[in-house]
């Protein structure tokens, strides 16, 4: 008689035991998926394919780096990094024609190794990655500022995020 009580009660717990273990393993399998889905850190999971006008831009502001006159004036990295100059003082959005104007005087000021032809091509060629772009500018002496006419060329422009791929910063 026992027996008979202990097996059904035996099979029961076995049944709770599997049911439980199946439920909170299938529980864990999705939060591991909504976890990995909900953290991004800033790097696309899948990275379109660039079109010859973007890789060309890349490749233009890889050229401006390596030819400024001084080192760390122009430099790009990883997408959405957070630089020693953080937080930004205020932040503003450039259409890509006004990037350039901005682009063209940088590089006439810090690439004059090169000559004004191949600066402004390689200036044009780089801001025509995107329409917009978001600036943040890093300034120490920001109390100083002032951009009623015009934006600030002084201090650091830092350009997140370009085609999700990379930071460009710029160090007037």
């Amino acid at each position: 008689m026992i027996l008979k009580t202990i097996k059904p009660f035996a099979f029961s717990i076995v049944l709770t035991t599997v049911a439980c273990t199946s439920t909170s393993s299938q529980k864990n399998t999705i939060q591991e998926e909504e976890t990995k889905e909900s953290i991004s850190y800033g790097i696309p999971r899948e990275e379109s394919e660039l079109t010859e006008e973007q890789q060309a831009a890349f490749d233009a502001f890889n050229t401006l780096q390596t030819s400024t006159d001084k080192m760390n004036r122009l430099y790009s990295t990883f997408a959405n990094t957070n630089h020693p100059f953080y937080p930004a003082d205020t932040n503003f959005t450039i259409t890509q024609s006004e990037f350039l104007t901005y682009m063209e005087q940088f590089v006439s000021k810090n690439c004059q190794n090169l000559s004004k032809d191949i600066r402004d091509e390689l200036a044009k060629t780089a801001v025509a990655a995107q329409e917009v772009y978001t600036v943040l500018f890093c300034n120490t002496e920001s109390e100083h500022l002032n951009v009623e006419n015009g934006l600030p060329s002084s201090g650091t422009w830092v350009i997140p995020n370009i085609l999700g791929r990379r930071d460009v910063i710029m160090v007037w």
